[in-house]
């Protein structure tokens, strides 16, 4: 079969979809990823998959994140989108027009949550198949609240099932109202005044763990949990030999990264090392975008721009970073107790499931958290016996899934019908 995937964000959102789409390669089928132009090296790295650019440099939107002290704050981002969204209206023009050109001859086409919008209509103008690819739970559940909501208080008895699936009400109104009128224009623009609008697919398909986020019973059959997308390090990787040297000439240190997002507070690395410092400990520190160098030489800190996470979180002691889907995968996986600081969108579910599983200490707010705050969250994590247990018994539940496999699986019986 012909696939595309429609994967548009950061490199933390692509990632796992390049990872579907490897394991599609490898079963037989022709893959495209339909991303953005930042993510060429990522995408065409294993030499299996197509590459589509269908729209612009995402580094931007972190830099456009960057702009105010609160634009975390997800009631604040969605009051400025209320008050003027036709500023996404030449954006999701050009991802129409761009995505109908990849779609071309697809059998399938699979949208990851940003892009589901777009991928719908056209795989039913290019008469493929559709499935959702989902890295965050959107379907609405009694079980808990969307994710932009917080969970209310223990001590709240009554009302907890409401309060829950009225978030998601909310929610997807709010959306409707920013996006929908902005998308309907586009999407006639690029199919035709007879395009329609959405249903429910067939086939959902989220990638994260069960152990993490147990499947809701009041979801409908067609959604599936698989497991997280992801993937060893490229066959013949070896790490850097001073990395390889570094992690063993003592004890496991910690990893400290926050992707792609650390430029939205620069001095967030600079707080990250003096943490890390002021316990004694050493850390191998990944930069994502940021390009962050300490002031001054330390030999207690590796710095990288990045290293795949397969490889080094086995031997670290705890990881810290954003609680972005595809880092925390990785750290549970590998049995790592977690500490997490939230910048925005699916981080604060997904760091207080973390939390809520004993996994890793409270979630720090990544804007205000100081030095102190951040060295005894990591002292807690390399020191709490029950915390790093609880981390290996969810890695030993991840480690009995297969994700990228489950799907493939999927996706192949539901072609098939």
């Amino acid at each position: 079969m012909k696939i595309t995937v429609l994967a548009i964000g950061t490199v933390g959102s692509v990632r796992p979809f390049v990872a579907l789409g490897n394991g599609l390669a490898k079963a037989g089928h022709q893959v495209t990823v339909a991303s953005s132009s930042n993510m060429s090296d990522l995408i065409r790295a294993s030499g299996s998959l197509g590459y589509h650019v269908v729209t612009g440099n995402t580094e931007r939107w972190t830099a456009w994140l960057s702009g105010g002290r609160s634009r975390e704050r997800h009631s604040v981002l969605m009051a400025k989108l209320l008050r003027k969204p036709s500023g996404f209206q030449p954006m999701l023009d050009e991802l129409f027009t761009a995505t109908l050109d990849a779609a071309r001859g697809s059998d399938i086409v699979i949208s990851s949550a940003p892009g589901f919008c777009i991928g719908q209509p056209v795989a039913k103008r290019v008469g493929a198949l559709h499935v959702s690819g989902f890295l965050q739970p959107f379907h609405a559940t009694a079980g808990f609240p969307q994710m932009f909501w917080p969970e209310l208080p223990e001590t709240v008895r009554h009302g907890r099932a409401a309060y829950n699936r009225m978030t998601y009400r909310v929610t997807f109104a709010a959306l409707r109202a920013m996006f929908g009128r902005g998308v309907a224009a586009a999407r006639r623009r690029a199919l035709g005044a007879d395009s329609v609008g959405y249903r429910a697919d067939p086939l959902v398909l989220y990638g994260f763990s069960s152990a993490l986020v147990p499947r809701p019973p009041d979801w409908a059959d067609p959604v599936h949990i698989t497991g997280y997308w992801s993937e060893p390090e490229p066959a013949g990787w070896r790490p850097p030999a001073e990395l390889a040297e570094f992690v063993a000439a003592g004890p496991p240190p910690v990893y400290v990264g926050l992707g792609s997002l650390a430029q939205i507070r620069p001095e967030i690395m600079d707080l990250a090392a003096a943490a890390v410092r002021r316990l004694g400990q050493r850390a191998v520190i990944a930069t994502g975008w940021s390009g962050w160098r300490p002031r001054e030489p330390d030999g207690r800190l590796y710095v990288t721009d990045a290293v795949p996470h397969s490889w080094l979180f086995p031997r670290v002691s705890a990881v810290v970073h954003h609680g972005g889907v595809g880092t925390i995968g990785a750290g549970l996986g590998a049995g790592c107790p977690t500490v997490t600081m939230p910048v925005m969108y699916d981080h604060f579910f997904f760091c207080r499931q973390v939390f809520n599983r004993g996994a890793g200490p409270r979630p720090l707010p990544f804007r205000r958290v100081t030095v102190a705050e951040l060295s005894r969250a990591v002292l807690a994590a390399t020191g709490d016996g029950r915390m790093r247990a609880s981390a290996r018994a969810l890695a030993a539940r991840i480690a009995t899934e297969d994700g990228v496999s489950h799907a493939v699986e999927l996706v192949e019986k539901y072609a098939s019908r």
